[in-house]
């Protein structure tokens, strides 16, 4: 994926290989840390320049999501900064690259992530699971007055942003030093800890394992951004229609529409998988 040598530290003490593997880790996690920081950093200069008389909770409910979108471009442009002015270029950096077929193959990428979401959401349902956590703290955004702000944020920005950072960034540079199954590890570990409940953990640790292996064989994290975004769409494109219409919730929490719906979810999501593997010559 990174093609430059890794670092050489035969030679070197043990307390000078903890402090350039400690170097290594804070430079593979930088924009990790400006994907945290810099939104809350945008929604707390918002509320004290305009919202300073709202409360805490109304103020997220009400605009942090439009921080939060503010928050995410400058990290982009931080980024792309950073990379320019030493030398190097943003894409090579972050392993983003445009080339002709990704338009076709991205429609095909786009639909794995939605049927993957929905047979997981289908499956978190039926086990009771389903108003818990994760999922309990979107619907919260979701149900804001700047739905669409949040809908940019969850379906868009948060997808492309979280590949540059986690599939791009901070993998490129923790394979360029350690070995390819540590780089790996602490790559998926990071991506599982932003998702904090334990059962999207789980869910964030085998979808980011999947990403990581995607953007290694295509050498482009362009096509996870697709299935990245896939993930994320079901859930605002539900958001919206109970917000149309709250009975739909309860419809769609049943046993006798959720058992079909997982089971032609992961067939579906199954079938493009393996005609994906079968292309590209890889089985499993």
């Amino acid at each position: 994926m990174n093609k430059n040598k890794k670092t050489d530290t035969s030679l070197l003490t043990v307390q000078q290989k903890i402090w350039i593997n400690c170097s290594i880790i804070l430079r593979a996690f930088w924009p990790l840390i400006l994907y945290v920081v810099m939104p809350a950093l945008f929604a707390s200069i918002g509320y004290m320049l305009f919202h300073s008389n709202m409360e805490g909770g109304e103020f997220f409910t009400y605009g942090g999501n439009f921080y939060t979108a503010l928050g995410m471009i400058a990290t982009v442009f931080i980024l792309r900064k950073r990379s320019k002015k030493r030398g190097e270029s943003f894409c090579e950096d972050a392993t983003l690259y445009i080339r002709k077929d990704i338009l076709l193959k991205g429609i095909g990428f786009f639909a794995f992530g939605i049927f993957s979401a929905i047979a997981v959401s289908s499956l978190v349902t039926l086990l009771g699971l389903g108003e818990s956590g994760y999922r309990q703290s979107l619907s919260k955004l979701l149900d804001g007055p700047d739905f669409l702000f949040c809908a940019i944020t969850v379906g868009f920005l948060s997808p492309v942003l979280e590949e540059i950072v986690f599939r791009g960034y901070m993998l490129n540079t923790l394979l360029r030093n350690f070995k390819k199954k540590t780089a790996i590890a602490i790559t998926v570990i990071a991506f599982m800890l932003c998702h904090i409940h334990p059962i999207w953990m789980i869910y964030a640790g085998g979808m980011g394992f999947l990403l990581i292996c995607l953007s290694m064989i295509e050498e482009n994290i362009l096509e996870g951004i697709f299935v990245h975004i896939g993930f994320n769409l079901p859930s605002v494109v539900l958001a919206f229609l109970y917000q149309q219409n709250p009975m739909i919730k309860e419809v769609l929490k049943r046993a006798v529409f959720q058992i079909p719906l997982f089971l032609l979810s992961i067939i579906a999501a199954f079938m493009l998988a393996y005609i994906y593997l079968r292309k590209k010559k890889l089985y499993l």
